[in-house]
């Protein structure tokens, strides 16, 4: 229509004139709405900027993000190749005295047990009084030369002995030898 306008705007007398006004009239929504649209416009392209400020700060930390990914991925595949002591991406455990299926060892086999065989046997047969007292007691013996005392701590005896005690909180013996085997990794 707006084509229309400029081509009969052209024509001259009275009926130029009507075909003018006709147009103008034609014309005045559309100049409205191209003017509110170029406001819109004005606050797209402002809201855009914004939006492209917060988007950098964003886009560094996904790189980040990407980088530290791609390491735990390394890690990963390294896990399931086997490198590093572990296998399949699980951790190889050592087997250190007996494990919780086996039958509790004798107080005979624990008196002849060093210090991770009988912290190990301490761990794995925790629920058992007699092994638990048992064990303390070695621990305790053991570790009245100094140098099983570091030993006892690293093959987890405090803890083991903690264990215990917990285990079997109204037996005495357990609780006394416990004590005992505490003393002498400790002091």
């Amino acid at each position: 229509s707006a084509a229309v306008c400029w081509a009969a705007s052209g024509q001259g007398g009275a009926r130029g004139n009507v075909i003018s006004a006709v147009c103008q009239r034609m014309l005045a929504p559309l100049q409205s709405e191209l003017a509110e649209m170029r406001a819109e416009n004005s606050q797209l392209r402002a809201e855009n900027s914004r939006l492209q400020a917060q988007l950098a700060p964003l886009q560094a930390q996904l790189a980040a993000q990407g980088a530290e990914n791609s390491q735990l991925r390394s890690r990963m595949v390294a896990l399931e190749a086997g490198e590093g002591g572990e296998e399949g991406g699980r951790r190889v455990r050592q087997r250190v005295g007996a494990a919780p299926h086996d039958a509790p060892p004798s107080d005979a086999e624990v008196l002849e047990m060093d210090v991770e065989a009988a912290a190990a046997a301490l761990r794995a047969h925790v629920s058992v009084s007699r092994v638990a007292a048992a064990a303390c007691m070695r621990l305790a013996n053991l570790c009245m030369e100094d140098q099983n005392e570091q030993l006892a701590a690293e093959a987890g005896a405090i803890e083991a002995i903690v264990a215990a005690m917990q285990a079997h909180p109204q037996e005495a013996e357990v609780q006394e030898e416990g004590c005992g085997a505490l003393a002498s990794v400790c002091y």
